[in-house]
């Protein structure tokens, strides 16, 4: 059995007003400590029972992603009893990485009823998780007393499959796919020529006479067409990539996750118009979502990760999506992009990015751009070079609070309070400093932007707001 420290200090209350009540005859100092002596014994000898007759119990337990139904084995086809002011809780420990970390494990709690408990998980923030362990906690109302008894581990297929919380898709009018790609909807080959000379042909009635090869004609005497070469049939696959924020402390990481996660939503509705317009989307991720069937793969993966001393994965893994299917899954991959605590002055590797995309291909790279960050330059010079060596074309999009990323005629953008724009009266009297601090903060991020825009586009870059 367990005393938590809420209940140290309250038996550490008890004794001291109990003492000082009989030393100094406070009748109502004597009342409280006798009181709240009593409350810890009977917890205490509760809980005690309480787990004893729990203590062989094993439920039986189902999930489906993340909903579970747990449900007694005995004959009765019911849970032991639980003596007033003590629960059972089936608990579920959480991690975000995988492997675990001790230090950053996320307990569930899901009480359990008489007879059968369905739960669904619910958790506020857009991440993706994997179950780490289970147990029982039998514990008093007030928190002062817990015992713990252990269940058995999750089979391994089932500890490396995540489950996921989706960030909701967040749709705009103002969506711009760049021309030079956008006609890969027709599904056609190109029939259009260059405008440089490649090969002629003879002249035939209603040729255009502009086109008339007349060098040609000076040697043979007979008209010819001048002809360009064939331009390259419309791309058909893009790569997407999310750059992931690093901050410095934790309190610009609190500022910045609600903003990252609406970025996402509409980075997710912009790649379900791509898969609706016929485009294959090669996402690329810094980690690997774990197959559900190769263990051989995944242990191998599991010892690589533990063996590693930093944690910041610069591999890249991509993952080819398209039409109905992935349109589906697009929501789980964009879990993935975390923010990421950094120190100072640290620099990007690009060239790993560009390494990723297939030679001549198309990049869109979406990012927040922040004020004190110095990528900006190197960010410039990365697609200059991948252009040169590897021909692949890059289309940035930065996020923005201001109107880039603001729809008036989108009313679902008010659910997120970096996105709000709130009147200076109304900002006095009724905001708080987290507030304010919130909005200072995005508009850094605006301002950010607005310089990116300005750097990027002086090398006939292509960078949006979005």
């Amino acid at each position: 059995m367990r005393i938590s420290l809420k209940g140290l200090i309250y038996i550490l209350a008890a004794v001291l007003l109990l003492v000082m009540g009989i030393v100094r005859k406070e009748l109502i100092a004597e009342i409280c400590g006798a009181v709240l002596s009593l409350y810890i014994v009977f917890a205490c000898i509760a809980s005690g029972i309480t787990a004893l007759l729990w203590c062989k119990t094993v439920p039986e337990v189902t999930m489906k992603k993340n909903v579970f139904f747990i449900s007694p084995q005995s004959e009765k086809q019911q849970f032991p009893f639980c003596i007033v002011g003590v629960s059972a809780y089936f608990v579920v420990e959480l991690s975000s990485e995988y492997p675990a970390k001790r230090k950053e494990l996320l307990p569930v709690f899901i009480p359990l009823q008489k007879y059968k408990t369905r739960f669904t998980v619910s958790l506020p923030q857009r991440r993706r998780y994997f179950y780490v362990c289970r147990y029982i906690s039998i514990s008093d109302f007030a928190g002062f007393f817990s015992c713990k008894i252990a269940q058995p581990d999750f089979d391994f297929s089932i500890r490396r499959t995540p489950f996921f919380m989706r960030a909701p898709v967040i749709p705009f009018s103002a969506l711009t796919i760049p021309t030079s790609i956008a006609a890969v909807s027709s599904f056609e080959p190109s029939i259009h020529r260059t405008a440089e000379l490649y090969e002629s042909r003879s002249y035939f009635p209603g040729d255009d006479p502009r086109k008339i090869h007349w060098k040609l004609y000076a040697h043979t005497r007979s008209l010819a067409i001048r002809l360009g070469e064939y331009e390259p049939p419309p791309v058909k696959t893009v790569s997407i990539y999310i750059e992931n924020p690093k901050v410095i402390n934790q309190k610009e990481g609190e500022l910045l996750t609600p903003f990252f996660d609406a970025f996402i939503g509409r980075i997710s509705f912009f790649v379900m118009q791509l898969l609706a317009n016929g485009f294959s989307c090669r996402v690329l991720l810094h980690d690997m979502l774990y197959p559900s069937t190769d263990s051989d793969s995944a242990a191998a993966l599991l010892e690589k990760k533990a063996a590693e001393k930093n944690t910041d994965c610069t591999e890249i893994y991509p993952y080819i999506i398209s039409g109905d299917e992935g349109r589906r899954n697009v929501r789980e991959l964009f879990t993935v992009p975390q923010i990421s605590r950094t120190k100072k002055n640290s620099n990007r590797n690009f060239d790993v990015v560009y390494n990723a995309v297939p030679h001549g291909g198309v990049l869109f790279y979406f990012y927040i751009p922040l004020l004190k960050s110095r990528n900006t330059m190197e960010r410039k010079d990365a697609e200059q070079n991948a252009l040169k060596n590897t021909n692949v074309r890059t289309f940035f999009y930065a996020a923005s609070a201001g109107e880039g990323i603001a729809d008036k005629k989108n009313p679902v953008q008010s659910d997120f309070p970096l996105l709000k724009k709130i009147p200076a009266l109304e900002s006095f009297l009724y905001s708080t400093r987290n507030d304010r601090m919130s909005a200072r903060y995005a508009n850094s991020i605006s301002k950010a932007a607005e310089r990116d825009v300005k750097i990027l586009t002086e090398g006939h870059g292509n960078v949006q707001i979005l």
